[in-house]
């Protein structure tokens, strides 16, 4: 996992950089493909915390869920973590954000690979205006009008709209289920 020294940090109090780390080494799902991943990180000594922020930064290659075309989709996200010298989290409140570490380096790679996986579409859509495909023949409705003369089914609730026009059952109860 990818861990960040703090030999640089010793030297002037706060240190800052720009970063390629390759998406294996944040451990990235699927959704990353093999890339390099963008880092601009600030890192802040603060009495003995380390405040780290930045932004981090790749692309995605999802599936749009309208018409299952393959796209990239640039995620970013920026980050701010508090860090505390320690072996373990037990003196640390788990409301206030804190992560502990021990040694030289900062442990951000399970943070940043956090960031980037939140930032992910529930449903990805490769373009506002996509019109997927034909529920009838699987046409992408993008690139050609369906043809396949497919009536759309009633919906749910189409036996209510009937109850309302026919004159037999206005006024009459629908039957109870």
């Amino acid at each position: 996992m990818f861990t960040v020294s703090l030999r640089t940090l010793a030297k002037s109090g706060d240190s800052e950089s720009q970063l390629q780390i390759p998406s294996q080494e944040l451990g990235l799902s699927w959704a990353f493909p093999e890339q390099q991943v963008s880092l601009r990180l600030r890192l802040e000594q603060m009495g003995t915390s380390i405040l780290a922020r930045g932004q981090v930064a790749a692309n995605a290659r999802l599936s749009c869920s309208r018409c299952l075309k393959d796209f990239d989709l640039p995620i970013k996200a920026d980050f701010a973590f508090q860090f505390e010298p320690g072996q373990s989290a037990e003196g640390l409140d788990e409301g206030d954000g804190c992560i502990a570490f021990e040694g030289e380096d900062l442990p951000l790679g399970e943070q940043l690979r956090q960031e980037l996986e939140l930032g992910l579409p529930f449903r990805p859509i490769c373009r506002e205006d996509c019109l997927g495909l034909c529920l009838g023949c699987g046409a992408d409705l993008n690139q050609d009008p369906c043809t396949c003369g497919e009536q759309k089914a009633p919906g749910p609730f189409a036996g209510l709209g009937k109850m309302i026009t026919d004159p037999k059952t206005k006024g009459s109860q629908p039957p109870i289920i």
